[in-house]
């Protein structure tokens, strides 16, 4: 199938991760650069500029940069007041909670607000921009714009080299662009596509971020020149205005504080699918529960962010489309969208008593009509098949018994299955039953801890292979504080107790 991003108002994140398809000669690599411009020693435009030439077609950028937030203010354009930008100490946070700046662009192209946020000195401004329609921009363009003054008797020539396309991985991984910069070119007589971008970034499965090449395009190999200038005019104003007063943002979280994505939509007028409907997540995940398309992908169709189920999280978070390992929703029925700082639908750490059985529906959050921001986790009504999957809620393995601390010794380890849930639901307990021949049963009780693996070392004595009995020298089972069975019991047989 293929997926082709599309050109909707409301796309923050449009610019991740779509797949390529043929490609036609108007798909050159483009001339992008962050354009840095004085206006009468007031105030700096920075803006990121598209080059007119050859046959490239300009469909749609995204790009982060950074600069030195003690020497320059993002400010409105139409009464040059400053806005202020929340300071945070790490990015994810920081995209997070980022602030709508006002932003411009010619009338061709769709206005988008600009996101910032500042921490350790520095300021990261996200930038977007798109057209309806891809263009062959026939002079240099400045797709976007935002405008800065000047703060702390900083001036032009002080503040104009720490504006850069941003340096930190971290910043660029967790942005919409997940890397430096990412740009689109389409052919509009066939459709065919293609991306180019500037420094991709991935997470290993380590959790470690590291640059990636992207299947569906092209990656810029060196970071394009800044383009540095002064004018007494301001380049891009009467342009059309993307004003953040007009738009609202959506911050998605999961339960257990998982942030899901983000979404700007026209304030009134803005609308998102739900994909997580009975009837509307067949279209975005496949039979095994994988996702269809990135969470960016979705963002661009005007779809909100897939939440969890079963043991994997549907809705990638990377632009190749891997799914990424999650918290389990098992023996939950997704219920919709609720505030953020609710009660509700919250199990992490709360006995099942303490959780809300079923979601009312006035507590829910439509995703139509947004008039303001909003910041909002996925809720879920319980269901009975908590109760009726009891006994295979858990699995217990235990590896081959190896010479360690005096004895034989192996390792017991106890997951939770797709079908359990990751709360405190009473104190869970493995209990072990030892049998030496003739000389009754040893009942050992280890009590576990609340993650979705934990494990136990068991010591044996070097001769119990003799001295235990034969079918059942080792029982083991799982129980609850409320002496419900997680697991059924398994016997370990003595022939086994060996090196």
């Amino acid at each position: 199938m293929q997926k082709k991003a599309l050109s909707l108002l409301l796309a923050l994140l449009m610019l991740l991760g779509v797949s390529g398809t043929c490609f036609g000669a108007a798909l050159d690599m483009p001339g992008v650069t962050i354009a840095v411009n004085d206006i009468k020693g007031e105030t700096m435009e920075v803006a990121i500029k598209v080059s007119g030439h050859g046959d490239s077609m300009f469909k749609s950028v995204g790009a982060v940069v950074q600069y030195d937030s003690s020497k320059l203010t993002p400010i409105r354009w139409s009464t040059n007041a400053a806005i202020g930008l929340k300071d945070v100490g790490t990015a994810r946070d920081g995209w997070a909670s980022a602030t709508a700046v006002e932003s411009v662009s010619p009338d061709i192209v769709s206005g988008k607000p600009a996101m910032a946020f500042t921490s350790g000195g520095k300021g990261y401004l996200y930038l977007g921009a798109e057209t309806a329609v891809a263009q062959n921009f026939k002079e240099d363009t400045q797709v976007v714009t935002v405008r800065f003054g000047y703060a702390n008797g900083a001036d032009f020539e002080g503040a104009k080299d720490s504006v850069q396309f941003v340096q930190d991985d971290g910043v660029a991984f967790y942005s919409p662009v997940k890397g430096q910069m990412i740009y689109q070119t389409e052919d509009p007589m066939n459709g065919a596509y293609k991306f180019y971008y500037l420094r991709p970034l991935t997470e290993n499965a380590d959790g470690n971020i590291t640059t990636e090449t992207p299947g569906d395009g092209d990656v810029i190999p060196s970071e394009p020149s800044k383009d540095v200038s002064t004018s007494d005019t301001a380049i891009s104003a009467g342009t059309g205005t993307a004003d953040p007063d007009d738009f609202a943002s959506l911050t998605f979280y999961d339960w257990d504080g998982t942030l899901l994505g983000t979404r700007i939509v026209a304030k009134d007028t803005g609308s998102l699918i739900d994909p997580n409907t009975a009837e509307n997540r067949g279209n975005y995940v496949n039979e095994s529960g994988e996702a269809v398309y990135t969470d960016a992908e979705l963002a661009a169709m005007g779809v909100a962010p897939i939440v969890p189920q079963g043991n994997r999280l549907s809705g990638a978070q990377d632009q190749t489309g891997t799914v990424v390992e999650a918290v389990n929703k098992a023996g939950y029925t997704y219920a919709g969208w609720v505030d953020q700082n609710t009660g509700l639908s919250s199990p992490a750490g709360l006995p099942a008593s303490s959780v809300v059985a079923t979601i009312d529906a006035a507590d829910l959050i439509p995703l139509t009509g947004i008039k303001e921001n909003k910041v909002v986790k996925a809720a879920y009504d319980e269901t009975s098949s908590l109760v009726e999957n009891l006994p295979a809620m858990y699995s217990i393995s235990y590896s081959p018994f190896e010479s360690g601390n005096g004895g034989l010794q192996t390792t017991f380890t106890i997951t939770r299955t797709e079908r359990s849930r990751r709360v405190a639901e009473g104190k869970l307990v493995l209990v072990l039953q030892l049998r030496p021949n003739s000389r009754g049963v040893t009942r050992l009780e280890v009590p576990l801890g609340n993650s979705d693996l934990e494990t136990f070392t068991l010591t044996m004595p070097s001769n119990a292979s003799s001295m235990y009995q034969a079918s059942n020298a080792i029982s083991y089972s799982l129980y609850d504080e409320s002496g419900n069975v997680r697991c059924p019991s398994k016997n370990i047989p003595r022939n086994v107790i060996v090196k």
